[in-house]
Parts: structure tokens; C-alpha cells; sequence
């Protein structure tokens, strides 16, 4: 079980409607790359377990979309083999494509940056931010904020029906300030 969530993530302890692929996530919260040349063990485990160890020799690579497959995987919305799943960009096709402004608690975005992408789970947001959940986000497993404007893509798992923590969450401003729901 990983760390617990503090201060303004703190619900996510106690959400019992979260989706299953999220649940699995907050297992491995605080989860820290190791330093050096030494690997971590449960980086190194999922890509062994996902048949990819021969595409990931270290977690000096990045990790953000090892953790969403493996996530993905013992959520069982992942099909192995899949080898294009470290690619943070591949997700792209995953799911179901959902509007940047619907994006909900559990979805998938995916943002460019140097170099690639990468893919996190959205936990909440506010006017102008989305509150994200991933790996290799200051190599580790945390929250983070991310610009609205950075996602490119927004993916929702395939379900049958939609679990009761797939909605909407808005967090405060980072300012303090109440986030502004929209009434569309």
C-alpha cells in the first residue's frame, strides 16, 4: 500500500466509488525512482510482469506509461502483449476519447513534452489546471498540477457502466479562490 494522500488530496483515501484502474494507482502513491544506477524494484517488476523488459533495461527511461499499462493491466483493460505500451503517446488510441472539458476523476490525459508525451490520470482540476495522478512525475508516483492547456487528449476506460467516482472534482484555485464550475 502506498503513502497516504495529505491535504487537498486527502479524499482519495477514503473515495470508495474510484475506478478500479485509479484504486490500483494509489497502491503505489510516493513510490520514488532510485537514484543512481541502482533500479527500483517494482519499476522493474511491472515491466517484467507486462513482457516489456527487454524494451525498459532501466528506470532512467521514462516510466509514465510502464505505470499506466500496469495500472491498465490488473484493472484487466489492458490485452497483453502490448509493446508500445511505454510509449506515453500510444495511449492516445487507448479508450474511449473524451472532451479535454468533460475530462473526469480517473481519466487518462496525455500531454507533449520534450522528447514525447506524457500520460497521467486526472484526480481533479480548477479554471485553468488539471490536478493529475502518475508516474515519473518528479520521479515518482504523485499529484501534480498540469495547464489545461498542455493536455492534447483526454481517454476514459471502456466500461460497460460508469463507476460512481468517475465525475467531476474541482479543487480550489491555486490562488485559494473557489474553482469556477462550468454550467455547460
Amino acid at each position: 500500500m502506498g503513502k497516504l494522500f495529505t491535504g487537498i488530496d486527502a479524499w482519495l483515501n477514503t473515495e470508495p466509488n474510484l475506478p478500479k484502474e485509479l484504486q490500483e494507482a494509489i497502491r503505489h502513491n510516493g513510490l520514488l525512482e532510485t537514484k543512481g544506477k541502482e533500479n527500483t524494484v517494482d519499476i522493474m517488476r511491472w515491466a517484467t510482469i507486462l513482457g516489456v523488459i527487454g524494451w525498459y533495461p532501466n528506470d532512467e527511461v521514462p516510466w509514465c506509461g510502464l505505470f499506466k499499462a500496469i495500472c491498465a493491466f490488473r484493472a484487466n483493460w489492458l490485452k497483453l502483449p502490448a509493446p508500445m505500451l511505454l510509449s506515453a503517446a500510444w495511449w492516445r488510441n487507448w479508450g474511449v476519447e473524451i472532451a479535454i472539458k468533460d475530462a473526469c476523476v480517473g481519466d487518462t490525459a496525455i500531454k507533449n513534452r520534450v522528447g514525447g508525451a506524457h500520460v497521467t490520470y486526472i484526480i481533479g482540476e480548477n479554471d485553468k489546471y488539471f490536478r493529475c495522478y502518475g508516474g515519473n512525475q518528479s520521479n515518482s508516483v504523485c499529484p501534480t498540477w498540469i495547464p489545461k492547456s498542455e493536455i492534447t487528449d483526454v481517454r476514459r476506460a471502456p466500461f460497460t457502466v460508469k463507476p460512481l467516482g468517475v465525475k467531476k472534482k474541482y479543487y480550489k484555485n491555486l490562488d485559494g479562490t473557489p474553482a469556477k464550475v462550468s454550467e455547460s
